[in-house]
C-alpha cells in the first residue's frame, strides 16, 4: 500500500519543516505542563476544603472583610480570588485563604516565564498569523507521526516489540499522547477562528413579586453548591430591584440569579458539542487532572528526546564517510559484508571472494561497521554470524541505528543475507533473519532481499548458499574450496586430563598439552570438542594458566552429550580439540580498574586471566552460581589471587541462597560497595563471560544506575563480553 522509502522521505521532510515551529511548541508546552502539574497538586491539597465549603459559608466569611465585592473567581490551582474593596486596602483583586478566612495578599500574576511560554505556545508572538502557523504545523505534525507509525508497521507488523532504536521506540510510546495533544489543540484553534461553532440552550423565568427579599447568605444556590463546583460569580451588592448576578459552574452551565431574592432568572446550558470542546480544552492544558498534566510533562520531555535522537540519525546520515570513492567502488561486482564475533566468518568471505575472482568477477570484503551502501554500485552479500542465542555480535550492539543512518542502496542492486548459527538454539541464525527484515524495510523491495542460513559453519551448507546467491545475482556457479585455505583463526590441539574438581553440576577440568602446538592459545579463546558418536562440535571458553596448563569449566546439562562425556573422563584421558582464536576476548595489558563478571561455567576463562594479572592489580570478581557448594572448588584460586593483590574484592551471588538481597551478579550494583561504585570511572573495564540472560540483566542494571557512564564505556570499548 505505502512504499517505505516514500514514507521515510515524507517523514524526514516533515521533520525538517515542522521541527522549526514545533520545537518551540513542544518546549513551551513542557513548561506549561510543569505549571499545570503544580496547579493540580495545589488543587488536590485544597480539594477537601473546596468540597466541604459552600458558597454561603464563603460569603459569611467576607462580611467583615470587604466593603463591596464585584466578582469571585475559583481558578484551576484551587485558589480563590475576590475582586472588590477590602476594608483595610484599596480596590483590587485579592487572594483569599479559605481555612484562615483572611486575605493572603493581592493576586499575583503567573511567573513571567509561564506567561511568555503561553503566548509563544499559542501564536509565536505573531498574533493571528502565529496562530495560523501553529495550526498548520500541528496538522503537518499529525502527518509526521502517522508516517512514523506506518514505517513501524511496515518494519515490525502489528507486533508490539522494541526496535532497539531509541528514536523509533520513543516515537511509538508518544504516538497516542501526541495525537491527543494535536487534535485537542486543533479543536481549540478551530473554535478561535470560528470554524467550529457551538450553540447553547438558553432559558428564562419570571421572578414572582410575592417572594420576599432575602439575605444573600440565605440564597438557596449559595447553600446548595460547594466551591469546587463553581468557576466564578459576578454580581453587584448595591442591590436594586432589577439587579442580578451570574454564577458560572465548572461544567459550563451559567445561571442568572435575582440579586435581592436569590431566585433563578435564567440559565445557559451548553450542548454536547460545547461540553466536548470544554473537555478537550481542559485535557489539552492539563487542568483536567494531575494524570493528564503528568502525561503531558512526560510527553514533552520525551518529545525533546525524540527530536534530539532524530537529529542524531540525520547527522550520522549526512556525515557518514563513504567506504571509497564512486570510481573505485563502481568496478566491484559484489560487495561481501562481514559481521562476526570471533572472526570465523571471514574465512568464508575470503573463500567466496576468491571463488568469484576465479569466475571473472571482482569482489571486495567489508567490515559491517565500516560499510555504507551509498557508494556501492554492485550487488551486496551480508555474511553475518549470530552471537550467543540470537543476538548480533557484541561489537555490533547498535547495528539497527547504523542501518537507519544509511541513505539507500543503488536502484538495481540485489541484496542477500547469509546467516551463520547453530541449530541447537531456538533462535538459529536470528541475527541474519533480523538483518534481512531490517533491509527489506530499508530498501522497500522485498523481492530484492533474500535470506539463507548455514549451520555450525558447515562448508557443504555454505556451498549451497553460494550456489543460490549466484543464481539470484545471475552469476556463474562458484566453487568454494576450503581445503586450500590457510586457516589462521584455529588450530588443532591434543590435551590430557590432569585434574578435576567441583560438584556434579558444575566442575573444573585441567589439562596438560600433548606434543608441540602450532600456535599458542590464550585465556578467552574457544576450544571446540566433539564427543564420541556426535557429528557436531561444542565450544567451551578456554583458560590458560601461567604454568601452561589448560582449563575449562563445564555445566552438566541434562541430555547434553558433550558435558556428559566430559563428566565421565578419567585422569590421563586424551582429548582432541580445535582452538578457535577469540581475539576480542583476550585480556589486554592494562592498569585499568578491572571488573570481572561471570555466572556458572563462564568463570572458566576468567581463572586464567586472573592468574596472569600482575601483583597489586586490585581487580574485582563477581561470580554467580546456584549455591555455595558450587563455588568451593575456586576458593584456593581466589585466595592465592587476593594474597598477591591481583584481586582486591571477591563477590559471590547464590541464586538459590540469596544474601542481603543479592541473588544475581547484577544485584551487587545496588549495594553500597565502594569498590563497585568506581565502575563509572573512565579507567574501569568490564570483562564478562556467562549466559546471555546474565549479560542482559547486567546491562539493564548499569543503565538504570548511570546510563551515560554505560554508554560512554561501550563507545570507548572498555567492555569485553563473551556470553551465550
Amino acid at each position: 500500500m505505502f512504499q517505505s522509502v516514500w514514507l521515510r522521505r515524507i517523514h524526514r521532510f516533515l521533520a525538517v519543516w515542522v521541527s522549526v515551529a514545533f520545537v518551540l511548541v513542544i518546549v513551551t508546552g513542557t513548561i506549561l505542563a510543569w505549571y499545570a502539574t503544580g496547579c493540580n497538586i495545589g488543587a488536590q491539597g485544597n480539594a477537601s476544603l473546596m468540597n466541604s465549603t459552600s458558597i454561603s459559608d464563603l460569603m459569611i466569611s467576607f462580611q467583615d472583610q470587604f466593603d463591596f465585592i464585584d466578582a469571585i473567581e475559583f481558578d484551576e490551582c484551587g485558589h480563590v480570588f475576590v475582586r472588590g474593596e477590602h476594608v483595610d486596602y484599596a480596590y483590587g483583586t485579592w487572594e483569599w485563604d479559605i481555612q484562615l478566612e483572611n486575605v493572603i495578599g493581592e493576586r499575583q500574576r503567573a511567573a513571567s516565564v509561564v506567561q511568555w511560554a503561553s503566548i509563544l505556545h499559542r501564536s509565536f508572538f505573531l498574533g493571528t498569523l502565529g496562530r495560523v502557523w501553529a495550526a498548520v504545523s500541528t496538522v503537518l505534525f499529525l502527518v509526521l507521526t502517522l508516517t512514523g507509525l506506518l514505517l513501524w508497521l511496515k518494519t515490525h507488523g502489528f507486533k508490539l516489540k522494541s526496535s532497539n532504536i531509541l528514536h523509533v521506540d520513543t516515537g511509538l510510546v508518544l504516538f497516542i499522547p501526541l495525537c491527543i495533544l494535536s487534535l485537542t489543540g486543533l479543536s481549540m484553534s478551530a473554535t478561535h477562528f470560528g470554524l467550529w461553532k457551538f450553540k447553547s440552550t438558553e432559558s428564562t423565568s419570571q421572578v414572582p413579586d410575592e417572594i420576599e427579599v432575602k439575605d444573600f447568605k440565605e440564597f438557596e444556590i449559595f447553600q446548595a453548591h460547594a466551591l469546587a463546583e463553581i468557576q466564578s460569580i459576578d454580581f453587584p451588592f448595591a442591590f436594586d430591584e432589577e439587579e442580578w448576578f451570574q454564577v458560572r459552574f465548572r461544567n459550563g452551565i451559567e445561571v442568572s440569579i435575582n440579586a435581592l431574592k436569590g431566585i433563578e432568572m435564567g440559565e445557559i446550558r451548553p450542548n454536547a458539542k460545547s461540553s466536548l470542546l470544554k473537555w478537550m480544552a481542559d485535557v489539552h492544558t492539563g487542568y483536567k487532572g494531575l494524570g493528564w498534566s503528568l502525561l503531558w510533562l512526560f510527553s514533552g520531555l520525551a518529545s525533546c528526546l525524540a527530536i534530539w535522537t532524530g537529529l542524531q540519525i540525520w547527522y550520522r546520515k549526512k556525515s557518514q564517510i563513504r567506504a571509497a570513492s564512486f570510481e573505485e567502488i563502481s568496478s566491484f561486482d559484489v560487495a561481501l559484508v562481514v559481521a562476526s564475533q570471533g572472526g570465523t566468518t571471514w574465512k568464508f568471505a575470503d573463500e567466496f571472494k576468491e571463488a568469484l575472482g576465479l569466475a571473472g568477477y571482482n569482489a571486495r570484503v567489508f567490515e559491517f561497521e565500516k560499510f555504507s551502501p551509498d557508494a556501492i554500485q554492485g550487488n551486496v552479500v551480508f555474511m553475518v554470524a549470530t552471537y550467543g542465542r540470537g543476538a548480533a555480535p557484541e561489537h555490533l550492539w547498535n547495528w539497527r541505528n547504523q542501518i537507519e543512518g544509511w541513505i539507500s542502496f543503488p536502484e538495481n542492486s540485489k541484496v542477500s543475507v547469509i546467516g551463520f548459527g547453530d541449530r541447537k538454539y531456538e533462535r538459529f541464525a536470528q541475527f541474519g533473519k533480523d538483518l534481512a527484515e531490517a533491509l527489506v524495510a530499508k530498501i522497500d523491495k522485498e523481492a530484492l532481499v533474500t535470506s539463507h542460513s548455514v549451520n555450525s559453519q558447515n562448508w557443504a551448507e555454505f556451498q549451497i548458499c553460494v550456489d543460490r546467491v549466484c543464481k539470484e545475482f545471475a552469476l556463474p556457479k562458484c566453487s568454494v574450496n576450503p581445503q586450500v585455505m590457510a586457516d589462521e583463526k584455529s588450530f588443532p590441539i591434543t590435551l590430557q586430563m590432569h585434574h578435576v574438581s567441583g560438584t556434579d553440576s558444575l566442575f573444573w577440568i585441567q589439562f596438560v598439552q600433548v606434543g608441540n602446538p602450532s600456535k599458542k592459545a590464550k585465556s578467552g579463546d574457544l576450544i571446540a570438542l566433539e564427543s564420541p558418536g556426535s557429528n557436531s562440535e561444542r565450544y567451551y571458553s578456554l583458560s590458560v594458566q601461567p604454568d601452561g596448563t589448560y582449563g575449562i569449566c563445564v555445566r552438566l546439562v541434562e541430555g547434553g552429550k558433550c558435558s556428559t562425556w566430559l563428566s565421565k573422563l578419567q585422569i590421563g584421558s586424551i582429548v582432541y580439540g580445535r582452538v578457535q582464536i577469540n581475539s576480542h576476548f583476550h585480556l589486554m595489558d592494562t592498569d585499568e580498574n578491572l571488573i570481572f563478571v561471570a555466572n556458572g561455567s563462564g568463570i572458566g576463562p576468567l581463572f586464567g586471566m586472573i592468574a596472569s594479572l600482575p601483583d597489586n592489580q586490585n581487580a574485582t570478581i563477581l561470580w554467580g552460581v546456584r549455591d555455595e557448594n558450587e563455588a568451593l572448588f575456586a576458593e584456593t584460586m581466589f585466595h592465592d589471587a587476593r594474597n598477591r593483590g591481583a584481586l582486591k574484592c571477591t563477590c559471590l551471588a547464590f541464586s538459590t541462597q540469596p544474601r542481603d538481597g543479592i541473588k544475581y551478579v547484577q544485584d551487587f550494583f545496588t549495594s553500597k560497595d565502594k569498590q563497585l561504585e568506581s565502575w563509572t570511572d573512565s579507567t574501569t573495564r568490564f570483562i564478562i563471560c556467562g549466559s546471555d540472560d546474565m549479560l542482559q540483566g547486567l546491562e539493564s542494571k548499569l543503565k538504570i544506575c548511570d546510563a551515560d557512564a554505560y554508554q560512554i564505556m561501550r563507545q570507548q570499548k572498555r567492555w569485553q563480553s563473551d556470553c551465550y
